[in-house]
């Protein structure tokens, strides 16, 4: 079935090209940057959502001093309901990893950008992933294919399932991992994602959310 959600009127998906790989020592300070550009054209509503305990935990100290008039709100600082209380009383923005790529429902105004800082590859850590991991490959598969690569799809399409709750919604999902553009992989993420339109440019952000505000 069709969606009953026009997402090429309503959403805008951001594309990363300029930014330093992830693993790159450069990558941290250019995401705060990026990541500011972000939350200034959207005044506000945000879902920064991380990979990552630690770049998450940085990019929040970087950037808190920078919005006075908003809530910069960080996992861990209060249980999950909390935190979605605070995120729909006024202009927020909410640093989050895993716990709030899924399942969160929140619509209207509240929430019109999610960020996704890196595409959400998952490290193998729990024995049982590592076993299945292994199985596949003893098995003569490859792993990154067969496994990593439709779950961090499943994950993006979950992370971008947060922006658009209603027929009313509007907003933009921004991707700030480069790999989505220069990677062969990276148009199986963009395929799997809505018929948005498609975009490059901050400043593309920026007029849409001024479009969507009537300004």
């Amino acid at each position: 079935l069709s969606s009953p959600f026009d997402y090429r009127k309503n959403s805008l998906i951001y594309v990363e090209k300029q930014m330093p790989d992830p693993k790159s020592p450069a990558f941290a300070g250019a995401l705060a940057v990026r990541c500011a550009e972000m939350i200034k054209a959207s005044g506000g509503g945000v879902f920064a959502l991380f990979t990552s305990y630690e770049l998450m935990k940085n990019t929040h100290k970087a950037l808190s001093g920078r919005f006075p008039e908003l809530n910069m709100l960080i996992q861990g600082e209060a249980a999950p309901n909390k935190l979605i209380e605070k995120f729909r009383a006024s202009p927020s923005v909410l640093f989050a990893t895993n716990t709030f790529w899924q399942g969160i429902d929140i619509k209207g105004d509240a929430l019109r950008c999610v960020i996704i800082t890196r595409l959400p590859f998952e490290v193998p850590e729990h024995p049982l992933q590592k076993a299945v991991y292994e199985h596949v490959v003893k098995n003569g598969g490859n792993d990154f294919s067969e496994i990593a690569l439709p779950r961090a799809i499943f994950m993006l399409k979950q992370g971008f399932g947060r922006l658009i709750r209603s027929k009313e919604d509007y907003g933009v999902v921004a991707i700030l991992d480069s790999r989505v553009a220069t990677k062969g992989y990276g148009r199986l993420f963009i395929n799997a994602l809505p018929e948005a339109e498609i975009t490059h440019k901050v400043e593309d952000v920026e007029a849409f959310f001024r479009r969507k505000r009537g300004q």
